[in-house]
């Protein structure tokens, strides 16, 4: 009896903590809002990878090297989902939320500057470009999980499961529309803009989180697991670059794609291995 009241207590506080000003669907909204903007850059690459191409003057036996630009954000997304969402309970989630929210919009910036000439110094090339994507999906995959765990902290647990389904549904939205979204704007204007556009959303959906929810700190006695975060992150990463490997020789293609795929294969097998040992015995 007495856990039961204290649960029911720690749901309380936790409730006024991250209550609204306005109702609690107001704030899903304001939430959704941040994660289909990450949704839609997951796919919005499809539909302009051939302007990028193009403006980046990559030859016809060269255009793999495009394929980074997908696979860079894959890797920052992977990275970003098991570590942040942890690090989000330690210091607060709407912190963390809104961190990471402009850390997204810090790498659509980025990407938008590519081609532009130097940037301090620095070719905003074809690297520039891999380097700045792998930052906007930092912040991007951090943003789904951290925001399930802020909804459910507003609802109350039999209204969770509709609030984290509408929260699924929008991300999966996202990612449909993102090639329609990306053809409706390089219809207009150059593909730059695809990642521009993000910045005045973005910091729309800032103004309405920073505005709306009341933030908190971290869980008490609550710590980031670093060693085991960046073993898994490290796994799912080397197994991503792995899997990413092309053949060189596509008539003929060889058992492993290329030199790097055994050691990237077996560095992964390692990390993941050492991470389910460390929460095991750790």
């Amino acid at each position: 009896m007495a856990n039961i009241v204290a649960t029911k207590a720690e749901e309380k506080a936790t409730a006024e903590a991250y209550s609204p000003v306005g109702r609690p669907m107001l704030m899903l909204a304001v939430i959704c809002a941040g994660i289909f903007l990450a949704a839609l850059d997951q796919t919005v690459i499809v539909t302009i990878l051939p302007q990028i191409i193009s403006s980046q003057f990559i030859p016809l036996n060269h255009v793999d090297q495009a394929g980074w630009i997908v696979t860079s954000y894959l890797l920052g997304y992977t990275v970003a989902m098991p570590l942040l969402g942890r690090v989000a309970d330690v210091f607060g989630r709407k912190r963390v939320y809104l961190g990471c929210l402009l850390l997204f919009l810090l790498g659509s910036i980025g990407c938008g500057l590519t081609g532009s000439g130097t940037v301090l110094g620095i070719e905003t090339g074809l690297p520039w470009l891999y380097g700045w994507r792998a930052v906007q999906a930092l912040g991007g995959g951090a943003i789904l999980p951290i925001g399930m765990a802020m909804t459910r902290d507003l609802f109350p647990a039999e209204r969770r499961t509709f609030a984290i389904g509408v929260i699924g549904a929008v991300a999966e939205g996202g990612g449909v529309l993102g090639p329609i979204y990306g053809a409706g704007i390089i219809s207009q204007l150059p593909w730059q803009w695809v990642f521009f556009i993000n910045v005045p959303l973005g910091l729309l959906a800032f103004a309405l989180v920073a505005a709306l929810l009341k933030g908190r700190g971290g869980e008490r006695g609550v710590k980031v697991d670093w060693l085991g975060g960046l073993l898994l992150s490290g796994g799912l990463l080397l197994l991503t670059l792995a899997l990413s490997q092309k053949t060189d020789d596509p008539v003929n293609p060889k058992l492993f794609a290329t030199d790097l795929f055994l050691p990237l294969l077996i560095g992964a097998i390692v990390c993941l291995a050492l991470f389910v040992a460390v929460q095991k015995f750790g």
